[in-house]
Formats: C-alpha cells, sequence, structure tokens
C-alpha cells in the first residue's frame, strides 16, 4: 500500500470512528466494535453512513454499512473502492 493510500486510510478510519461515537452517543467505542452489537439499527446506519458521505463528498452504497459492520471495516472497504478504476 502506497503512503497516500496509507493516509486516506487513517483519516477515514478516523472519520468513520468518530461518526460512530457521534451517532451510537458512546464515546468509547474501538475500530473493531460491531456498530451493531453497540446498539446501531437500521435508521442509526443510515444516518451514520450519511455523515461518512458528506465528509468524503461521496456517494456510498447503503449495503455498506450492513455488510462492514465495523469502524475499520467500513473504512478499509471505502479505501478499496477508492482504489479501483472508474
Amino acid at each position: 500500500m502506497d503512503t497516500d493510500r496509507q493516509r486516506y486510510a487513517v483519516v477515514l478510519n478516523d472519520i468513520t470512528l468518530a461518526i460512530y461515537r457521534q451517532v451510537l452517543g458512546k464515546p468509547d467505542v474501538s475500530p473493531e466494535d460491531d456498530f451493531f452489537d453497540l446498539g446501531g439499527d437500521s435508521i442509526m446506519a443510515i444516518e451514520a453512513l450519511s455523515l461518512i458521505e458528506a465528509e468524503l463528498g461521496a456517494e456510498l452504497p447503503v449495503g455498506l454499512i450492513f455488510a462492514y459492520r465495523t469502524a475499520a471495516e467500513l473504512a478499509g472497504e471505502i479505501v478499496q473502492m477508492a482504489a479501483q478504476p472508474s
């Protein structure tokens, strides 16, 4: 992984984690905590995804947050998607 991509992954992980904490109202969420196991529901998931989209200025598939349930997994998948040629 090149350094620009690594930096993007770290920043994206931080953004995703901050949004999970905000939406869940839990300041102690870790990158490996499952959003739904912490009390997140589908409405909260859509809110979190919407906030992530606003931060990135990009639209993301709704299913991502249901398939990649931790902040680390979701951020990693978004990095992978960004690396793929359009």
